[in-house]
């Protein structure tokens, strides 16, 4: 009776063991799926694109199809979310089967419509081997390209190494369905081989988006509309890479403006998230005519209106544009500040901004300054240059805190820089960057001209600049980032939630 005894218990701890084991993975398997529709939506977040509009994500049970697109869904099997879920890159690798999948998608790539991730058609059924498809197969491998192109782009801004995982995903994916090679799509070793081509490509293009983002908050107006071109010239059009475009423009129409209108700061919105098919000759660099150049920066936030009518930065670039180019032309009217109130915009702090420089153009001073305060820092720093307290010299560096003389080690150019960026849309644009452990100094070399910007991140050194009386001349909003600007020292200072984080110097 003893011995039956130990044995039940004994039994019923293996069970209770077996039990602990099958829920646990449940609980993993449902985890991965979670996490696998916050990648998918984390990823249609950043192409951005209404046109065509994105398609659903559905995650089903059967065994044999891997993923597919079918009547706008993207399909994907629990199967192969398990098959990758244990992975600590699984992240990265769901991803490459999801941009893929979108890819195809935005790029209306139609055959793939029909067809699975692995080359099986949506009722599940393999291919029929016994036709010749040389010119088809030709297309498809181009299409997978551009794919893994596309995908490894998108995954790359919001935040996912998919095509680094493209090879290890491919044959992981390969060998548990146990498919074969077709005649009618490219091989897997070939599949690889784009892969790898695809992988510099990609980062360098993402790259070339933050460097464009960063020209932006400094004010390198030509070098950001050289990057956003250079990125559209390779078919990654999305609401925010237009959005940023058209802020190149604005900003240098800004700049290029008298003082009554240069000298305020305006509540743009740059997209960091982020998560070029005009001529790339040296003539095409901005005309200096403001109204021109406003006309510009309205058509590309049209443009970006146009894939995403509810993008609300690119709405609000445009309602800047169209209050400067009013104020140039002088047809600013109270019709504007009722179109002001009455625009379906959430972000009312913004519009509030807007309110404000619309009052101080009609020289209200008195009514904007007591709706600055529902305003952001923006609307602050413009009543405050209007003040006659303001003080507009500003802080020069001492020695112990100016950088700028850095810049004289650059004479022969940036030596064993980390990244080599060479545009395609014209082969004398470079961007080289080089990451040390308290900086990154980043090299722009543009049409045999090379300029220089140093991003510090030395607590030692930040952490005394936060009590300088420094007056800046312009204050930014880019993504959750405030940069502050002093033109006399060409420094920016850049903030997260009020807190000083790097100082970048730039020439």
């Amino acid at each position: 009776m003893v011995i039956n005894y130990f044995k039940i218990n004994f039994i019923k701890t293996l069970c209770l063991l077996s039990c602990l084991s099958s829920c646990y993975v449940q609980a993993q398997s449902t985890k991965c799926q979670i996490d696998t529709k916050k990648v998918f939506d984390n990823l249609i977040n950043n192409i951005a694109n209404s046109m065509p509009a994105p398609p659903d994500l559905e995650i089903v049970y059967t065994t044999k199809k891997t993923a597919y697109i079918s009547n706008g869904v993207i399909y994907v099997e629990a199967r192969l979310i398990d098959l990758l879920c244990s992975d600590d890159n699984f992240e990265s690798k769901i991803a490459y089967v999801l941009s893929h999948e979108l890819a195809h998608h935005y790029n209306n790539h139609g055959w793939a419509s029909t067809t699975g991730f692995t080359y099986y058609t949506s009722a599940g059924q393999s291919i029929d081997e016994n036709i010749d498809f040389l010119s088809e197969r030709l297309q498809r491998k181009k299409d997978e390209s551009q794919a893994d192109l596309f995908g490894g782009f998108f995954s790359q801004i919001s935040g996912y190494n998919a095509l680094l995982f493209g090879e290890e995903t491919l044959r992981s994916i390969y060998d548990e369905y146990s498919i074969k090679d077709s005649k009618k799509y490219p091989s897997l070793e070939e599949r690889v081989e784009l892969i790898n081509y695809n992988i510099k490509r990609s980062t360098d293009l993402a790259k070339i988006f933050k460097y464009g983002n960063m020209a932006l908050a400094i004010g390198k107006l030509e070098t950001a509309r050289n990057c956003f071109k250079e990125i559209i010239k390779n078919n990654f059009v999305s609401r925010e890479i237009y959005n940023n475009l058209g802020l190149s423009y604005l900003l240098f129409a800004v700049d290029k403006s008298n003082a009554e209108i240069s000298k305020y700061s305006y509540p743009i919105f740059i997209e960091q998230n982020t998560r070029a098919e005009i001529s790339s000759t040296r003539s095409a660099s901005f005309n200096n005519d403001p109204t021109e150049n406003l006309k510009d920066a309205i058509k590309y936030f049209e443009y970006s209106l146009r894939l995403d009518s509810s993008f609300e930065p690119a709405k609000i670039n445009l309602l800047v544009s169209n209050l400067i180019l009013n104020k140039i032309e002088k047809t600013l009217n109270k019709d504007f500040y009722k179109k002001l109130e009455n625009t379906l915009i959430s972000d009312q702090v913004k519009i509030n901004d807007l309110k404000v420089i619309y009052l101080l153009f009609e020289d209200n001073v008195r009514r904007a300054s007591k709706l600055a305060s529902k305003g952001s820092n923006i609307s602050l720093f413009n009543i405050d240059l209007n003040s006659k307290s303001n003080n507009k010299k500003g802080v020069i560096f001492s020695d112990e805190f100016n950088k700028m003389s850095d810049f004289n080690m650059f004479i022969f150019g940036l030596t064993d820089p980390d990244n080599k960026i060479k545009f395609s849309i014209n082969k004398k644009i470079q961007i080289n960057n080089k990451k040390e452990k308290y900086f990154t100094v980043y090299e722009f070399k543009e049409f045999g001209k090379n300029s220089y910007i140093k991003e510090y991140f030395d607590p030692e050194y930040i952490k005394p600049l936060e009590s300088l009386n420094i007056k800046f001349d312009n204050i930014s909003l880019i993504s959750n980032y405030t940069f502050k600007k002093n033109k006399k020292n060409k420094v920016i200072f850049k903030y997260f939630e009020n807190e000083l984080i790097s100082v970048i110097f730039y020439q």
